[in-house]
């Protein structure tokens, strides 16, 4: 198991890092469990959603 995070006091106090966990094998993800995806910006939904012309 790896802590990681850079310059970690100043983060590590408001919850910013996260641990990596290697191993052989995962548990199965829940039902319903947020996953991410690929993240494609669209500058046109920016500009609609704050009146941007």
């Amino acid at each position: 198991m790896w802590f990681l995070h850079c310059h970690i006091d100043l983060h590590n106090t408001n919850g910013m890092g996260m641990v990596i966990d290697k191993g052989d094998t995962k548990p199965t993800t829940p039902m319903g469990f947020p996953v991410c995806r690929n993240f494609e910006f669209k500058g046109s939904v920016l500009k609609e959603n704050n009146n941007i012309s």
